[in-house]
Order: structure tokens, then sequence, then C-alpha cells
């Protein structure tokens, strides 16, 4: 198992009420696509649920500030905006080492020949939509890696 992106959770975790007297310190969605990614690179045959949870991320990833001027002004559709929030967030919070995880993650999810890869896994496991028309998924992940920059 490898650690790569676990610093993340310590760093960016937040506090969350789970009872009256109690709160816990969670690992924001960011975090745990970033987290999910490692995991399912490192241990693919045993994480296929990483996967389908990543395809369920990047596209319902909402943090609020979806009509932002910045944002709008790409001119990027309604689907495209969460995915591409998502990498912008992960950008900005990721070093050397977890961005080369990421960056792999989404080359491989991309990767539309490889038969038994990241990207079919991706599309039987994700939203009924992107099997219907896969074209999605690629602009999906496309919006994402623009995020990353």
């Amino acid at each position: 198992m490898r650690l790569t992106g676990l610093r993340l959770a310590f760093e960016r975790a937040v506090p969350v009420s789970a009872a009256a007297d109690l709160t816990v310190r969670v690992a924001p969605v960011p975090v745990l696509t970033v987290l999910k990614m490692v995991a399912y690179r490192d241990r693919p045959t045993e994480r296929a649920r990483d996967v389908a949870d990543l395809a369920y991320i990047l596209t319902d990833y909402d943090p609020g500030d979806r009509f932002a001027d910045d944002v709008i002004d790409l001119g990027l559709s309604y689907e495209e905006v969460g995915p591409f929030l998502l990498g912008r967030t992960i950008a900005e919070m990721v070093n050397d080492a977890e961005r080369t995880e990421v960056e792999r993650f989404v080359r491989e999810g991309s990767d539309e020949d490889d038969p038994s890869g990241i990207h079919a896994k991706l599309l039987a496991l994700g939203p009924p939509s992107w099997r219907r028309d896969p074209g999605e998924l690629i602009q999906c992940m496309r919006a994402f890696s623009q995020g990353l920059g």
C-alpha cells in the first residue's frame, strides 16, 4: 500500500459533528478523490469500488461556485463544470507525486483503446448515461484534466 496522498487527509480534514458530543475530522471530496485514484492504481484488481465512486464523484461534484464569473467565462457546459472545478481544487492542493498519480489515472481513464483498463471500468461502473454515450466520459475526463491545468 502506497501512502501517496495520505498527507492530504490529515492536512485538509474538516470537522464534522457526528453527534451532539462528538466531532470527527473527515477528508473532503477532493482529498478522497486523490486517495481513491492512488488506491485504485496501487491495487486495481481489489479496488473496483473506487472506480465506481470516482465516476460518481466526477459527475456529481458541486462545490457551490458553479456559477462564478471565472467559470462562466470558460464557456463550459453544465456537465463539464463539476469535473473542471474538482480538477482545479485538486491542482491547488497536490504535490508533485500526487499530481503524477492523478494525471496517470486521468490519462488511463481517457484511453478508449484499453478494453480492460480504467476507461472500460469507468464506463461499466459509472453513470448509465456513459454507457449510452461514451463521449460523456471523455468530456468529463477532459474537463477534469483542464481543471488540473
